[in-house]
């Protein structure tokens, strides 16, 4: 079994965040045994600036052209169960012993590094873009709503061709 734990160096020593825990399963685990020790980097996490773009920004964009193309009961967690399902594979699974039957583990974007966010993301514009016939704004776009517009009761997204005429 491998065992994760986090750290930080510093004036040339090591700080477990989660020492005693980390004390308590290994003694468990490998009491008396030789063990090999590996130190590496933290590698980069998804940013909450990428979390933001994608839920209120990417999905709601999928959302209205799944909602375009007739798809009128979906919600934004049904959008990112499907495109969680299209595009990510933790490659986990579980077997269950008596009868060697295997599950594909739910794959997650909680644990997406930076890059892999990146990509995803890419993903889902191009999705958009190619089957829906949606253009989701980069995230570095301002996207003009002017003020006193208020959603329409159906949910929708502000689109400038359709509701200038309404302000």
């Amino acid at each position: 079994m491998k065992l994760t734990y986090k750290g930080k160096v510093k004036d040339g020593k090591l700080l477990i965040f989660k020492r005693q825990q980390m004390l308590t399963e290994i003694t468990g685990l490998y009491d008396g045994k030789n063990v090999t020790l590996t130190i590496d980097r933290t590698k980069s996490s998804k940013t909450q600036q990428q979390n933001a773009y994608l839920w209120g920004v990417v999905y709601e964009y999928a959302l209205e052209g799944f909602r375009d193309k007739g798809n009128l009961g979906l919600t934004i967690d049904d959008i990112h169960e499907f495109f969680k399902t299209k595009y990510l594979d933790n490659g986990k699974t579980a077997i269950i012993p008596k009868t060697g039957e295997v599950f594909k583990m739910q794959p997650t974007t909680v644990t997406l590094l930076k890059s892999d966010m990146m990509d995803y993301i890419t993903q889902i514009v191009m999705f958009c873009a190619e089957w829906l016939e949606v253009s989701v704004p980069d995230p570095e776009q301002q996207v003009k709503i002017p003020l006193g517009w208020t959603p329409p009761e159906d949910g929708a997204t502000y689109d400038e061709e359709r509701d200038k005429k309404t302000l």
